[in-house]
């Protein structure tokens, strides 16, 4: 586990030799907002461990070892007060604990079917609450914590992967299936966003963004070395496609209220360019 500063070098106490192997990225939590941050990595043998922003393992946390692995992400919920840890094994259990990694709330279903992350979503409580996911035959199904699946009418094909983004100022999901060659969008009700994209090749999750008041859809084609960045009318976003290899964000880095792209490029370097309107 690795902590660096500003100038490239080790943060004091790290690098940390993990106790166990693990193929998840670790998550960084901050409950309460006030840069207590905790950091969580779920292993291939079932447990999941907990360290300080100082490289140190949290004294409180007894989260007991499960008998499968932790196949995701951790993720963590925050429902009015109470605070819900959220991971997945290998052998398709859901898990829901404390901060002290004692288990907060039960569920039932399992879900050993799913390929790739699950997507939370809440609502007035635990119960209200659950996850989108994409089976191995490319089915998207919705899970309530406290009910069963819900099999929605977007459907893609074996393999395929999915990404899920909330539109806070719409109040709908958008649902993004794709795999190696295509991209396709659809709302909940199965309604397409917009046409089938083709791409080259897709080596990682595409993402939806809000930009200038319209939605936009980003990814980056591997064989062309190029990300783009289209609207749902198919139509690219002014500069695009720009040089770069690897998955991208856009966020205003400086909050002067211009939004910035920022993509590493083949020399190992990273590459801002500046979003106009």
């Amino acid at each position: 586990l690795f902590c660096i500063d500003r100038k490239g070098r080790n943060v004091k106490n790290y690098p940390i030799a993990l106790p166990d192997s693990t193929s998840n990225a670790l998550a960084l939590l901050d409950y309460d907002k006030n840069k207590n941050y905790r950091i969580l990595i779920g292993t291939a043998s079932g447990r999941i461990l907990m360290y300080d922003a100082k490289g140190r393992k949290v004294s409180g946390w007894k989260f007991p070892k499960v008998r499968s692995e932790i196949n995701e992400q951790i993720k963590h919920i925050k429902i009015g007060k109470k605070d819900y840890i959220f991971a997945t094994t290998a052998n398709g259990s859901i898990l829901l604990v404390d901060r002290k990694g004692k288990s907060r709330y039960k569920v039932k279903e399992n879900i050993v079917e799913k390929s790739g992350p699950s997507f939370i979503y809440t609502g007035k409580n635990i119960q209200e609450s659950g996850i989108f996911y994409i089976d191995t035959l490319g089915q998207v199904i919705k899970l309530p914590f406290n009910g069963k699946k819900d099999f929605l009418p977007i459907k893609g094909e074996k393999g395929d992967e999915l990404f899920v983004k909330y539109f806070k100022t719409q109040n709908k999901y958008g649902f993004i299936v794709f795999n190696e060659f295509k991209v396709s969008a659809s709302s909940i009700d199965g309604s397409q966003l917009f046409r089938v994209i083709p791409v080259n090749r897709l080596e990682s999750a595409p993402g939806l963004y809000r930009v200038n008041n319209e939605n936009w859809i980003g990814y980056t084609d591997a064989e062309e070395k190029q990300g783009y960045l289209l609207n749902f009318k198919g139509e690219l976003y002014q500069g695009f496609p720009v040089k770069g290899i690897s998955p991208f964000s856009i966020r205003d880095i400086n909050k002067d209220g211009t939004l910035e792209m920022i993509i590493a490029d083949e020399t190992g370097g990273v590459i801002v360019y500046t979003l106009m309107e």
